[in-house]
């Protein structure tokens, strides 16, 4: 699942520098992985808090603008996607600070505050099939399972211990037949013997069938 960003533009209305005509931009950018399962949780995964000041008369130049903010969001390894869709509307924002709000007429030093969420759902089913990919492009460093061992594997009749097979994500329907591995694991029966002819590793927990 891709990554969904999210943004906020508020003024910071402390006027904290000596100097005149300036404009300083506060970072604060989140990247967290959002898990699902046991519980929902965010964990961080790159956080950024940093202050930009740039002359005001730079802001004034739409073209000028938008480079700067565009530079300044893909130093946070954001994608070009967001880059390029948001930096016109936050260097609208700050320019509206600067020309259009009567407030800030007399203010030394404009500051506003941009707080950028990203957020990446962990997708199990993504993860799975990276793994399932490397395992098979890393395969010239498996080797086969035997042919013995693969006519042995267990056939049994599905009693709902797990919902699919994680080799075709496809549901495991109760009642049909599936094949368990000697690790436990179960899979439809033509997905594990076409895994086998080509790894003899257990494509969940790497358990090892004879080769």
């Amino acid at each position: 699942m891709a990554s969904v960003y999210r943004y906020h533009m508020t003024q910071d209305h402390r006027d904290e520098l000596d100097e005149q005509n300036l404009f300083t931009i506060n970072l604060h950018f989140d990247h967290v992985l959002e898990l699902y399962y046991p519980e929902t949780l965010r964990i961080p995964l790159r956080t950024i808090h940093q202050l930009y000041t740039v002359p005001r008369q730079l802001l004034l130049s739409p073209e000028l603008a938008q480079r700067f903010i565009q530079i300044l969001l893909s130093e946070t390894g954001a994608s070009l996607d967001f880059v390029g869709a948001a930096a016109p509307d936050i260097s609208s924002f700050a320019l509206e600070m600067i020309v259009n709000d009567a407030c800030n007429a007399n203010r030394r030093v404009l500051s506003m505050v941009l707080a950028v969420l990203v957020v990446t759902p962990y997708d199990e089913h993504g993860e799975i099939e990276r793994a399932i990919g490397e395992s098979v492009r890393e395969s010239v460093k498996f080797r086969p399972a035997s042919k013995e061992s693969i006519e042995g594997l267990l056939r049994i009749e599905d009693s709902c211990e797990v919902n699919e097979c994680v080799i075709c994500l496809e549901e495991l329907l109760v009642g049909v037949e599936v094949t368990r591995m000697p690790c436990g694991h179960v899979f439809h029966g033509d997905c594990i013997v076409r895994w086998l002819e080509t790894s003899h590793l257990c494509p969940l927990c790497r358990y090892q069938m004879p080769f």
